[in-house]
């Protein structure tokens, strides 16, 4: 999310450049913290859990909330969980975990944020994986 690693610094480079910028993250302690570091002045932190059951919906009111904007960069996710143990010790349950805010909770934003038409004509949409 853009509370921490290459999200956090995708903000920090967007304020430098003068842009309105929202960081999501699924944690409100890390939300405010990354708000507070950013200096609080055009930067507005949201919490949205993708890992949950109702992530549409969630995305969606996040969304809303926010309106109309220009670029979207999705960085949410844990590390691969394969860097902590070996291949062969991993679960189909952690790779199930690992793809829901990885892959699906890339899709589903995407998705609605392009399904309520938010994002300008002009914007750009980033998906990082990493």
């Amino acid at each position: 999310g853009g509370s921490s690693g290459l999200g956090y610094s995708a903000a920090e480079a967007s304020l430098e450049s003068g842009a309105k910028v929202v960081i999501a993250s699924s944690s409100q302690q890390r939300v405010d913290d990354a708000v507070k570091r950013l200096g609080g002045k055009n930067v507005v932190g949201k919490v949205v859990d993708l890992g949950g059951e109702n992530v549409e919906q969630e995305v969606e009111r996040v969304l809303k909330e926010i309106g109309n904007f220009d670029h979207l960069i999705y960085t949410a996710g844990e590390s691969l969980p394969l860097n902590t143990k070996s291949f062969p010790d991993g679960t189909v349950q952690e790779s199930k975990n690992f793809f829901k805010v990885r892959y699906w909770g890339a899709f589903i934003t995407v998705q609605v944020a392009v399904k309520l038409g938010l994002l300008s004509k002009e914007g750009s949409i980033v998906l990082t994986n990493g």
